[in-house]
């Protein structure tokens, strides 16, 4: 699981047997966003609705981190004015 990283969160759920499982939101060094499963290969990760949308949440968290850090240097966007 996420050790604390700023740009890793979890969210937790159950996998088809009930047992406890998560889903991680990871920003990779290149940007590009991992969702990594306890479960194995191809099984599924069942999410409550408010889990779903904390899922949500921080998918849009880890979206305006790796859109932030893959923004060129001294390049204002709109929104910085």
């Amino acid at each position: 699981m996420c050790d604390s990283m700023p740009t890793c969160r979890t969210v937790e759920g159950v996998d088809p047997q009930g047992c406890p499982a998560f889903v991680e939101v990871e920003v990779q060094d290149d940007g590009r966003i991992a969702l990594i499963s306890s479960t194995a290969s191809a099984q599924p990760v069942f999410l409550s609705a408010d889990d779903a949308a904390e899922l949500r949440n921080q998918l849009g968290a880890a979206l305006t981190i790796s859109l932030r850090e893959a923004r060129p240097a001294g390049r204002e966007s709109h929104h910085d004015r």
